[in-house]
């Protein structure tokens, strides 16, 4: 594995997935799972029968030195460079970090490869048994081979692409598509997670449509942010022109109820997408705990 410093020029991205939703540990608790654990450190752990010179070596702690924040109870895909191949494939370097407190070894793992926009790239189950035993709190690098059937499409542009943990493969053929504005008020922590949220969502039968509340969050300015799943379980594409939202009590109790333009939303056949609607302050009166749900669904 030749890792040299230029390659984080790529801006590749760092995604996250909890280690209970992807490896099912019983020593993290998901009751909570947009809670915010403490930051770790995930330095290199090499096996010791692996030939990595000096140089690379160094050039790995540079990008982990360089790279986003890592939380407890998380599982980090830290992108280093994806180089497309002669055969038509992608070589895709990237570091796994082990935010959790027990070591993590991988089987059977489904990963995908994204662009700045969230489209799929390439899509593949790797056998992962060479990577070895990851100790807890620490990080190995593997360079992932993308074949040409693999590959979906081409990598416009080798900046701000991600490689993510793909929970969804037992879907056969649903889809999640992660484009749009939805994203654009949570932070990169939290869009991280939602994702994973998104993925974790069984696929709706064939034929129906459904609405799954997938996070409300209130900003210190009393905004509230209500991240939605569309799923579009039909062999026709979904319009939404509007959305009804009602946010309700632990109890059940209807705190209050509107209807969202959306700007002619277009979901297409056998794929979910995300929205995220805004209730001002003035929408609502209360200040516990809420949800959220689509009457229609």
């Amino acid at each position: 594995m030749a890792i040299s410093r230029k390659e984080n020029k790529q801006h590749a991205q760092q995604t996250l997935v909890s280690a209970k939703a992807l490896l099912g540990q019983d020593n993290v608790d998901s009751s909570e799972p947009l809670k915010k654990h403490s930051l770790v450190d995930t330095p290199l752990s090499i096996p010791g029968n692996w030939n990595l010179s000096k140089e690379d070596h160094y050039a790995l702690q540079f990008i982990l030195q360089d790279a986003p924040e890592l939380h407890e109870n998380d599982i980090g895909l830290c992108g280093v460079s994806a180089t497309p191949t002669s055969l038509g494939g992608y070589e895709v370097s990237a570091i796994v970090r082990n935010g959790s407190g027990k070591s993590i070894s991988f089987s059977e793992t489904s990963l995908v490869l994204l662009d700045k926009q969230g489209v799929v790239i390439a899509r593949k189950l790797f056998h992962l048994e060479g990577l070895g035993v990851l100790p807890a709190f620490t990080s190995r690098p593997w360079t992932f081979a993308f074949e040409a059937n693999d590959v979906t499409q081409q990598l416009e542009s080798v900046k701000g692409w991600s490689l993510v943990f793909d929970l969804s493969a037992e879907r056969k053929y649903h889809q999640l598509d992660p484009r749009g504005d939805w994203s654009k008020h949570h932070s990169a922590y939290t869009v991280n997670l939602l994702l994973t949220a998104a993925l974790k969502v069984s696929a709706p039968p064939f034929g129906k449509i459904r609405f799954h509340s997938l996070n409300v969050s209130k900003e210190e300015n009393g905004l509230l942010l209500v991240t939605i799943l569309i799923q579009n379980g039909n062999e026709h594409t979904l319009q939404l022109e509007q959305v009804p939202v009602e946010l309700k009590a632990p109890d059940g109790t209807t705190i209050t109820r509107s209807s969202f333009e959306l700007d002619s939303l277009h979901v297409p056949p056998y794929t979910s997408k995300l929205i995220t609607l805004l209730f001002t302050a003035d929408m609502y009166d209360y200040d516990g705990e809420m949800q959220a749900t689509v009457p229609l669904s």
